[in-house]
């Protein structure tokens, strides 16, 4: 919400940075909508212009579909009963004339398409030729992190992980123009989480910007904060931020094959343990447990190292008819034990 409190008879001016460059599409929203008392455009000459990064929006905001010729009948907030589809004709402004401005007078907009792809700012300017409409608060939706003004915004603002893998944050400082500040002591905080109390601290580079990183050994949700001493010389906070560390254990896998089988007593029987990485690629010289763990050859097994395939083999024939479960065991990437899908290798019931 940005509260005007009062427009200044000259106009208001204000700059929206972004937290990471924006790359608006047929589908981006981002929502803009005035709060406008007694703008009664019909034969009064009172409607109020929107520039969005030195393009007209609209020049045909407040006008006479929100209340009555009246001083405190007539208020628009935020466009209610507006959709966000923007005026087709931007610089249509026939102020004085007895037109019918409902089909013009609009406040509210999608302003995603005055944003350059790339972007990383915008600045809006609002003002009134008639010195009597008064904009007294503007709101923006948006699904991405922002500051208005001076301050700080810190990205990304939602993320997850996986635990042991290094997440990294950016804290963007620009002043009250939507200029970067350069060489701006910075902090950046862990507020609460199972990594709280985490630090890092330093110089904003020419970009505005301080980012660092770590690592978490334990799940949960990190709560984040960055900080920064500003032009005034005080602590100014940006939002918060939080990332989700995960026991995802994701990347390698392991299969045993074939998963069902049948043979006979005294037959020669192979099964094959195959490990992959997370892009479906051959481990190579991994240690790998294959095992039968339950059935009439219970404890047969064989430990190797897996091949330039990824793969290691057990053969082994039975004496005794039964199904024979077998699994194969090895350490994924974090070290931790992993078990491959269990595989049955069935009933051999006489010798041949």
């Amino acid at each position: 919400m940005l509260a005007f409190g009062a427009q200044a008879t000259s106009g208001d001016n204000f700059s929206i940075g972004f937290g990471q460059p924006i790359f608006p599409d047929a589908n981006t929203i981002v929502e803009f909508g005035l709060a406008i008392s007694y703008g009664y455009a019909r034969g009064t000459c009172q409607t109020s212009y929107v520039d969005v990064n030195g393009v007209r929006l609209t020049s045909s905001a407040g006008g006479n579909d929100e209340g009555e010729n009246l001083n405190g009948a007539l208020i628009s907030v935020g466009g209610v009963g507006d959709s966000r589809t923007n005026p087709a004709l931007p610089m249509f402004n026939d102020t004085c004339s007895y037109t019918d401005y409902t089909t013009y007078d609009d406040e509210l907009h999608n302003i995603a398409g005055y944003i350059g792809a790339g972007n990383t700012c915008m600045s809006m300017h609002t003002f009134n030729p008639s010195a009597d409409d008064n904009l007294f608060a503007a709101h923006l939706l948006l699904d991405f992190a922002a500051v208005v003004g001076e301050g700080a915004v810190l990205t990304p603002s939602t993320s997850a992980g996986c635990v042991g893998d290094p997440h990294s944050v950016t804290l963007t400082l620009q002043d009250a123009q939507g200029n970067p500040l350069a060489n701006y002591s910075a902090s950046i905080e862990v507020l609460s989480g199972p990594n709280a109390g985490t630090t890092a601290s330093g110089l904003s580079n020419a970009l505005g910007q301080f980012s660092t990183s770590w690592t978490s050994l334990t799940a949960g949700s990190d709560v984040i904060r960055g900080s920064f001493l500003n032009t005034s010389g005080t602590l100014d906070y940006s939002n918060t931020a939080v990332n989700t560390w995960q026991g995802c254990n994701t990347g390698s896998w392991g299969e045993v094959t074939p998963i069902f089988s049948s043979g006979c007593m005294g037959d020669d029987f192979t099964a094959t343990v195959t490990l992959r990485d997370g892009n479906g690629f051959p481990i190579v010289n991994e240690p790998v447990l294959l095992e039968v763990f339950e059935g009439p050859n219970d404890s047969v097994a064989i430990s190797g190292i897996t091949d330039e395939n990824g793969q290691i083999f057990l053969t082994y024939t039975s004496s005794l008819p039964g199904n024979d479960k077998l699994r194969g065991l090895f350490l994924d990437e974090f070290n931790e034990e992993r078990q491959t899908n269990e595989a049955e290798q069935g009933e051999p019931s006489r010798e041949l």
